[in-house]
């Protein structure tokens, strides 16, 4: 006679649960890393720093920006309306600066500050929250250095300490195809479990001519 132990019935229970679950957690969760967060971007400012490094120093902060970070830029004409009749002070005043988050509808915002000194080159990210009105925090890099390539990583830098991309390749078993087919092949083992379990005996003794 073949039988199937209770522990193994939950056991079985409990995996198939977890196994039809886990796709779907795994596809809430994929979705909110592909959500973008709309961030206001301020005018940079500068100090001792030519115009033509101040633009090439804006362009490569945005292109870094843009660069699978889920952000969603505001900047240019809708920021400048939102910045219109303010004076330069707003720049250094969190207040004002929540404001204009308010008004663009961005939970962040971002100014940059370039400065220079010789050969020394400083590059300073601030970011404040609109909801709490508060700074989050600066992050600020130091340079001898002023190529392309030290600056993408400079800014890498900087950014991943408040807009660090999402992971760029998930483990098979992270994968939501994983878990739907190991959730049909623990429902269907259940399924035959239950089956067996609840008729006592084993398929081949009940087609059995010869049973007494």
């Amino acid at each position: 006679m073949r039988c199937t132990s209770p522990q193994t019935l939950i056991l079985s229970l409990l995996l198939a649960s977890y196994a039809l679950l886990a796709p779907a957690r795994a596809a809430a969760q994929q979705q909110q890393e592909q959500q973008h967060v709309r961030l206001g971007v301020l005018p940079s400012r500068a100090l001792n720093v030519e115009a033509a490094e101040r633009a090439r120093l804006d362009a490569l902060l945005r292109a870094r920006l843009r660069d699978g970070r889920q952000l969603e830029l505001v900047t240019g004409a809708d920021l400048g309306k939102a910045l219109a009749g303010r004076d330069q002070s707003c720049v250094d005043d969190a207040a004002c600066l929540v404001d204009v988050g308010k008004r663009v509808g961005a939970p962040r915002i971002l100014a940059p500050r370039f400065g220079r000194l010789a050969e020394t080159l400083i590059l300073r990210l601030t970011v404040y929250e609109t909801q709490s009105g508060t700074r989050q925090g600066s992050w600020q890099q130091v340079l001898t250095k002023s190529d392309d390539k030290s600056l993408r990583v400079a800014f890498d830098r900087m950014l991943d300490g408040f807009a660090p991309k999402p992971r760029a390749a998930r483990r098979f078993y992270q994968r939501w195809w994983f878990w739907t087919a190991i959730g049909a092949a623990v429902v269907g083992g259940t399924v035959t479990a239950i089956v067996l379990a609840t008729r006592g005996e084993s398929p081949t003794d009940e087609i059995n001519p010869f049973k007494p």
